[in-house]
């Protein structure tokens, strides 16, 4: 899949004229300063919200619909990668597997991630995660680190490690709920699972009480695992 391009405006900035805007607009709303409709995204690339043109919105609308729904990519650098699998050789003794290597990368970046605040990009990294279980066959655990990705994407996570404007940063929250988004193809991934697995309704919900009751307790999450599963499973069973 082609890499996702980095699209809209992070900071209180109209994108069409670039003048400041004293009220970050949560939804479609007109600039103050040249009248243009500002329209509101969460990007694929790093789960930002961000304020977009009309022609930019259509282009973030056409990523999510190429995020493939049996593959999810890390986009990790090479360089990164050859440098931990020399690591990791030096550890071993041996040479690693390529989803060994990935998987010591992508729990670097769970860490860094976590530390620095940036939520959207954790649940990124998870999502990752799960797509190196399901390449290595680990189908339960994989569903259960999806349906993990879906309970953060109901709480709405966010990035704050990259606001420079410091006030606009008191005003973020870690996690808005109403901020939520459920991306279709991580929904069909876990539909696709659950038959595969021939896994009922019942099963599904106790992997995901399972599962997310460390996430619940550990993140200190504003949407509960109660609040989340009604939501959830309405997309999963079209209830």
């Amino acid at each position: 899949m082609e890499k996702l391009k980095d699209i809209g405006k992070i900071d209180s900035v109209c994108p069409y004229c670039e003048n400041f805007l004293s009220k970050r607009p949560s939804r479609k709303a007109k600039c103050p300063h040249c009248g243009k409709f500002i329209f509101v995204r969460t990007r694929p690339l790093d789960r930002k919200r961000v304020l977009v043109t009309e022609s930019e919105a259509e282009a973030i609308e056409n990523q999510w619909a190429r995020v493939s729904r049996t593959e999810f990519k890390d986009y990790i650098d090479p360089e990164v990668f050859e440098k931990e699998k020399r690591a990791l050789s030096l550890r071993f003794g041996c040479d690693p597997s390529d989803n060994d290597v990935r998987w010591s990368i992508l729990n670097q970046q769970l860490l860094e991630n976590s530390i620095n605040g940036n939520w959207g990009l954790y649940r990124n990294t998870r999502l990752s995660m799960g797509g190196v279980l399901e390449k290595e066959g680990k189908f339960p655990d994989s569903l259960a680190t999806y349906l993990e990705v879906c309970y953060l994407d109901v709480n709405g996570p966010s990035n704050t490690g990259g606001y420079q404007n410091t006030e606009l940063l008191k005003k973020i929250r870690p996690f808005s709920p109403d901020e939520a988004f459920l991306a279709p193809a991580v929904i069909d991934r876990i539909v696709e699972l659950l038959n595969q697995l021939q896994l009922s309704e019942e099963d599904a919900k106790r992997i995901f009480y399972e599962h997310n009751r460390r996430v619940e307790n550990n993140l200190k999450l504003p949407v509960t695992i109660n609040q989340a599963w009604e939501l959830l499973s309405k997309e999963i069973y079209l209830k």
